[in-house]
């Protein structure tokens, strides 16, 4: 049985930000619940929901909104210890997705990052967690959400 090109998106946007060098963490696909101290930072990525926007001929374009939970502790303010991650997960997606050379830059048309939702904790230690929402739009074939679509 196939793959959906959103899954395969999925799993491509989870090795890209695996890829050999420098990273501040390993990414991880799902969601954890509780994270234990000691285990920080992460990045968590699932999908959120996903639509058809347009249908031209036999092809859709659709677009996965997946959600990138980012999770930090320290000091305070632990907000600050967040954006090292952010960067790096925006940079390393949109390098990723612009590329022709490797999977993701293949599979989609674009990616945006378009919300980060701020949940900031006082415990034992100051853990913050930003949810990044990406907007993931890609061509698929109507009867077929399997197969890239060329055209939509």
């Amino acid at each position: 049985m196939s793959v959906s090109i959103g899954e395969q998106i999925v799993v491509q946007m989870v090795a890209a930000l695996n890829a050999p060098g420098d990273k501040p963490c390993t990414a991880i696909r799902g969601q954890v619940d509780p994270v234990a101290i000691g285990q920080l930072p992460g990045i968590f990525l699932y999908s959120q929901k996903e639509a058809q926007t347009l249908e031209s001929n036999a092809t859709g374009r659709r677009i996965r909104t997946v959600r990138v939970l980012l999770i930090a502790e320290g000091v305070s303010p632990a907000d600050s210890l967040i954006d090292p991650l952010y960067q790096f997960v925006v940079t390393t997606l949109r390098a990723a997705a612009s590329s022709d050379d490797n999977a993701l830059g293949v599979l989609l048309k674009q990616i945006y990052d378009t919300s980060i939702l701020w949940e900031t904790e006082a415990s034992y230690e100051d853990r913050c967690v930003a949810a990044v929402d990406f907007d993931v739009h890609f061509i698929t074939e109507l009867d077929d959400p399997s197969a890239k679509g060329s055209q939509a």
